[in-house]
């Protein structure tokens, strides 16, 4: 058996070690933005007789922000009025599953960022979308890829949209019929919108040159 030639390894180990300080600028491990409803209930979930599921008007007061080991609460503002004097609006999380359609739009002063800006929309189609109506209640669940505010990203001290897979889940009270096209409705009282990270190009290709490593090394094995 021959052994695998040390320049090989090396020139593998070296490209790859070239790589790593792109990977850190894009990648940011253990980052989270999740957004909620902050304990506020309202807005309609509606069900079309076409089979299309719409959402209109849902609070979103909260968002929270994990960099690394800490965690920060933002309290968001906009379009929803919340009635409450300390707290008087909320930013507000819409959608529609024909047109595949997401967005988030308002404001958090904590950050500088004015009432009204989009916060974060999906980019592409629903990757999952289901509707259950058990009951009186309902349970709605999605997932796919979006797209963050450059200024939010910005003021959080962020680059790169890539990271950003959410996972979305809404539940509260269900009435079957409606007037018109609309066959069911709810309102939302659980809402939940949860970030998880998905490879960076720079991981991709990182991965890539480890793997091709492999192979020539095992090439060179007798």
């Amino acid at each position: 058996m021959r052994k695998v030639s040390n320049g090989l390894v090396f020139g593998a180990v070296f490209a790859i070690a070239l790589l790593l300080p792109l990977m850190g600028s894009t990648v940011h491990a253990g980052t989270s933005i999740d957004f909620s409803d902050g304990g506020l209930t309202g807005g309609t979930v509606q069900l079309f007789s076409s089979g299309d599921v719409q959402g209109t008007n849902i609070p979103v007061d909260l968002m929270k922000v994990t960099i690394g080991s800490v965690t920060t609460n933002y309290d968001t503002q906009g379009a929803y009025v919340t009635g409450s004097t300390t707290d008087p609006t909320a930013a507000v999380l819409s959608f529609d599953k024909n047109t595949n359609t997401l967005t988030i739009v308002g404001g958090i002063s904590a950050l500088g960022i004015s009432t009204g800006t989009t916060l974060l929309t999906m980019t592409g189609n629903f990757n999952t979308f289901s509707l259950t109506t058990p009951g009186a209640g309902f349970q709605l669940n999605a997932s796919g890829l979006d797209v963050k505010s450059a200024v939010l990203l910005s003021d959080l001290g962020l680059s790169g949209t890539n990271w950003s897979y959410f996972g979305f889940t809404d539940g509260g009270s269900w009435t079957t019929g409606g007037s018109g096209a609309v066959v069911g409705s709810g309102t939302p009282v659980s809402t939940d919108f949860t970030n998880t990270a998905v490879p960076e190009p720079a991981t991709l290709i990182l991965l890539g040159l480890g793997l091709l490593g492999v192979g020539i090394a095992r090439k060179k094995i007798a």
